[in-house]
């Protein structure tokens, strides 16, 4: 495989490990913007989804501000 290939995948690999967050579930369920106010706590720009306990996963984003 080409080197800078290699190097790109490890790049995006080594990104996406340091941008993954697991929130903790909130005290009460999230209505309208509060889901968004909870996002932006933590950070993340890209949601995945959320887990039957509560907790959100997702990617903060790789260029620093997620609004």
């Amino acid at each position: 495989m080409n080197p800078s290939t290699e190097a790109r995948k490890l790049y995006l690999v080594k990104s996406a490990l340091q941008n993954f967050v697991i929130t903790p579930a909130p005290d009460a369920m999230l209505i309208n913007d509060q889901v968004q106010q909870w996002l932006k706590k933590y950070e993340i720009a890209f949601t995945m989804d959320w887990l039957p306990t509560g907790e959100a996963r997702g990617f903060k984003s790789l260029f620093g501000n997620s609004t």
